[in-house]
């Protein structure tokens, strides 16, 4: 699974890295890499709705017996239309079909029509490979954006790992919780395509950075609902006003407007710095860094909030979600101010200072070669980038 989506990486950066002659932009080319972030996220957002929230709503009997089986007069039933069981046979088949189909039946020319098909494309070895990606490090940008990448979700770690909990401690139940996904699903097919303009441009790193402080807000709001949803329950009953359900799924939906805008601005920053060479290998290394960060953050806020719920000093006054969340918004409002600059910086360097040197191979001794070239090596730090 891991290899096959590395080559799809490699495969929409040289499918979209190609020159249009009727459009061509300042420098020559047309620039069609910001699309492959809009690729990325809406086939990202459609699996996602197939495999998590659709398996939900149809596997549940509640769910199945109060919205489709009435449709088709069907008795109710303790079970739900499908099992998690055939579903992942389903899939697997569909799966292995697909890449199969892929792997026979589509034709790709032997050259192609971008730059490097007039200088001809140089071929690594698996070795070659590791060790271009070694010497990618030898770049003091390199090192700013893996610390970005491995820190920049600290700010939405509370939301994001415990919204879902809270509802449900609230009386949500799993189902509904997946019914909200759809509109959700909708903003993130959506918001890549409505902002096209800024990810297929020279800085499309912009639209990360200037909607950061405004996801921090919306978890502020979202954190303002939650302490407020026990007001909407319906007296003496566990169900809630259907205008509670209104708010709820506008306010995540904006949310999530921001987080997949903040998505796609990131993949698209990343399709313009890779190097075509191992584009694949470079993309996967930078998603793997912020996969990463989205990850261990989530579950060190999960760790500690685990720990602040048995002090009792701490959560006489506050719950343990309304006290994580605040942390986390004031780290990030921090992050944001030592890091802004940096990102700013990143955006001016040259597209070629990305790359690695053309046609040259790597041996060992490049690993042992402490030379500086293209810039001194820094340590890790979010200092004003000079590379």
């Amino acid at each position: 699974m891991a290899s096959q989506d590395i080559c799809v990486d490699a495969w929409s950066l040289h499918l979209l890295n190609f020159i249009d002659d009727e459009n061509n932009n300042k420098e020559g080319k047309r620039n069609y890499l910001g699309w492959q972030s809009t690729c990325n996220t809406v086939g990202q957002a459609s699996g996602v709705f197939t495999g998590m929230s659709l398996l939900l709503m149809l596997e549940s009997h509640n769910f199945c017996n109060k919205y489709i089986r009435p449709i088709f007069s069907f008795k109710d039933q303790a079970y739900g239309l499908i099992k998690f069981s055939n579903f992942l046979l389903f899939w697997g088949i569909i799966f292995i079909i697909v890449t199969c189909s892929i792997a026979l039946f589509c034709r790709e020319p032997e050259g192609s029509n971008d730059d490097r098909g007039k200088e001809g494309v140089e071929h690594f070895t698996i070795k070659e490979t590791y060790l271009s990606v070694v010497k990618l490090y030898r770049r003091s940008s390199m090192w700013h954006l893996t610390f970005i990448l491995l820190t920049f979700s600290m700010g939405f770690a509370a939301t994001a790992s415990m919204t879902h909990l809270k509802l449900i401690e609230h009386g949500i139940t799993k189902e509904t919780i997946g019914l909200t996904a759809i509109p959700l699903i909708l903003i993130q097919i959506t918001v890549p395509f409505s902002v096209t303009r800024s990810t297929t441009s020279r800085k499309p790193l912009n639209l990360f950075i200037y909607s950061y402080i405004p996801r921090l807000i919306m978890s502020l709001v979202v954190l303002i609902l939650i302490y407020l949803t026990p007001l909407f329950h319906i007296a003496e009953t566990v169900k809630f006003h259907w205008y509670y359900y209104l708010v709820l799924v506008l306010i995540l939906s904006l949310n999530e407007a921001l987080t997949s805008a903040m998505f796609v601005s990131r993949q698209a920053f990343f399709a313009q710095i890779a190097d075509p060479r191992i584009g694949g290998t470079y993309l996967t290394l930078l998603n793997t860094l912020a996969n990463f960060s989205f990850l261990s953050f989530n579950s060190i806020n999960l760790f500690i909030a685990g720990r602040i719920s048995k002090i009792k000093s701490l959560t006489a006054k506050l719950d343990t979600y309304t006290l994580m969340v605040i942390c986390c918004t004031v780290l990030g409002v921090l992050w944001f101010v030592l890091t802004y600059r940096a990102m700013i910086r990143l955006q001016k360097i040259s597209i070629e200072k990305w790359h690695l040197e053309k046609n040259k191979k790597f041996s060992d001794a490049d690993i042992d070669n402490k030379e500086e070239r293209d810039g001194e090596l820094v340590s890790l730090s979010v200092s004003p980038i000079t590379a």
